[in-house]
């Protein structure tokens, strides 16, 4: 896992890779409907020992916070552009609060230590299973709904 130092740059990379998608998007695709998605918070902030929840959430919020201005100031340029926040829909669903990542088979292997402790997770863990993407899906189509609504008045 990088650190905010490490994964900033990338991620704001991304953003402005994202910005060039969104432009040739509406180029070749004038009525598209584009849905810009936050990333969830994936540790819980409640006591975890298995992850500490600074970084890979400071990093969400980063990316939240980004894609959310990419999208006004796309909004803004007349483009089709909506935003999803993910936050909301996992809240209560992050590595420690468990339900989202429940029946991970691998979520014992590899070990990740801490002194004094032996916590075993997978990187897996990090990742949803059905219900998250369920529930990421659901945030993105309920984005789109709206961009849909406010092109049509």
């Amino acid at each position: 896992m990088c650190t905010r130092g490490d994964c900033t740059p990338t991620i704001d990379q991304t953003v402005q890779n994202a910005e060039g998608l969104i432009e040739e998007t509406a180029t070749r695709v004038p009525n598209a409907q584009i849905v810009l998605m936050g990333y969830p918070r994936t540790v819980s902030t409640t006591e975890c020992k298995a992850a500490n929840p600074t970084e890979p959430n400071a990093s969400a919020d980063h990316v939240r916070d980004k894609r959310k201005v990419m999208a006004e100031a796309s909004k803004q340029a007349g483009k089709t552009v909506a935003f999803a926040d993910a936050v909301p829909a996992f809240q209560g669903h992050a590595v420690c609060d468990g339900d989202f990542h429940d029946g991970d088979p691998d979520d014992r292997l590899p070990c990740v230590s801490e002194p004094g402790e032996n916590v075993c997770l997978s990187l897996a863990s990090f990742h949803p299973k059905d219900r998250g993407t369920t529930a990421y899906a659901q945030d993105m189509n309920q984005a789109l709904a709206v961009a849909v609504a406010m092109s049509t008045c």
